[in-house]
């Protein structure tokens, strides 16, 4: 049975009888207060998910938006403004996106593509019913069944609210592509555990070797006096400078070795992300819930792989610095400048000390790592 178009309209007439304009006249400071808020949200997730990501990232994200939404409201209200007094064309642009955020907004927290659009189509419509009141006026004259289009969008979102809340006991199994995705993150897991396991004992062993470097060289520091031409002492020098050197080889190997296994774990954490990414976008319920929080923890992950990247890296440039020093430090001995000597002790102690630092924060991040790979049970879920 086809259902007379005319049967539809009258059913869905009083939509076009809200008196929508006295509504916002009333209201305007609230109603502009929600759609300056869904757009900072959208700008301030833009410009700040990337730089700040996981739980904070959002914490600020919302704090943002909402301050500079409520802003925007309290100065309408002081100087006696609303987005209505901007004109048409303004309020066309901004509604759009107001639509435009939305629908990314909607689509974020699960809603698949179908439901975002008409969400966003039906705040569009709304939205010009209480900022242009006249424009439905126009739409009355030439295109009135995009009243019962906007109203039948609204019907949709409203059954489908019911439909999911009064349908959550449903026992049905996860998708292929979310199975294929849980194998994916269990897969990433055992690896990326693996490497981080590997990782632990060349850091440790990195650590072990400066504390060492400390100790030597604040006593050479302690102990570098005017005697410091005799045999003794140049021996007793040039033994603490060759183990200094050799212990900075070792270091470039196990920063070398850290830097090799943490690529490892980048690429796969960029291949485990790419295809969350990808592939969430076409899951829907629950199930697009889960994997988004899982992109998140993806790209926590890859920022703190990055972290430790340029640690490293900082690390190897300390070594440098710390050759450098030694070789003048030797260069001071041989000439007999006790004071030369022990300056220079003191400052390859300095650099010491900042290199047992990055690597406490190396190990340090490398512990929140590990705490964020999901276990198997919660890889399965």
């Amino acid at each position: 049975m086809v259902l007379d178009s005319s049967f539809i309209s009258a059913a869905l007439e009083p939509l076009r009888y809200l008196p929508l304009s006295q509504i916002y006249d009333q209201y305007s400071v609230f109603i502009d207060f929600f759609l300056y808020l869904v757009i900072f949200l959208g700008v301030a997730r833009w410009s700040l998910e990337s730089r700040f990501p996981g739980r904070a990232g959002k914490a600020l994200t919302i704090g943002v938006g909402t301050a500079l939404a409520l802003s925007l409201s309290l100065a309408e209200s002081s100087f006696s403004f609303s987005i209505k007094s901007f004109g048409i064309v303004a309020v066309a642009v901004l509604l759009l996106l107001v639509g435009i955020v939305l629908f990314q907004l909607a689509q974020n927290v699960g809603f698949s593509v179908f439901t975002a659009v008409l969400a966003a189509l039906v705040l569009i419509y709304f939205g010009i019913g209480l900022l242009t009141p006249s424009a439905l006026d126009w739409i009355d004259a030439n295109a009135p069944l995009l009243h019962t289009a906007a109203a039948i969008a609204l019907l949709i979102l409203i059954l489908k609210g019911f439909y999911h809340l009064f349908s959550r006991g449903g026992k049905a199994g996860p998708s292929p592509i979310a199975a294929w995705l849980t194998k994916a993150e269990t897969d990433t897991a055992t690896v990326e555990r693996q490497t981080l396991e590997s990782e632990a004992p060349a850091l440790a062993g990195a650590r072990s070797e400066i504390k060492t470097a400390e100790n030597e060289m604040a006593t050479l520091a302690r102990q570098t006096g005017p005697d410091i031409q005799t045999p003794q002492a140049q021996s007793y020098i040039h033994a603490v400078l060759r183990r200094a050197r050799d212990r900075d080889m070792v270091l470039r190997q196990r920063l070398d070795q850290v830097q090799m296994l943490n690529r490892k774990l980048e690429a796969f954490d960029l291949g485990l992300f790419h295809n969350l990414k990808s592939h969430q976008q076409t899951l829907a319920g629950p199930e697009r819930v889960r994997f988004r929080k899982d992109l998140d923890r993806e790209r926590v992950k890859i920022y703190r792989e990055r972290e430790v990247t340029d640690l490293a890296n900082d690390a190897k440039t300390q070594l440098v610095r710390l050759e450098t020093v030694l070789q003048v430090l030797e260069d001071a001995a041989t000439k007999g400048d006790s004071g030369g000597a022990r300056a220079y002790a003191l400052k390859a102690l300095r650099i010491d000390k900042n290199l047992d630092r990055s690597m406490a924060r190396l190990q340090d991040i490398e512990r929140r790592l590990m705490s964020i790979i999901p276990s198997a049970s919660q890889s399965k879920r």
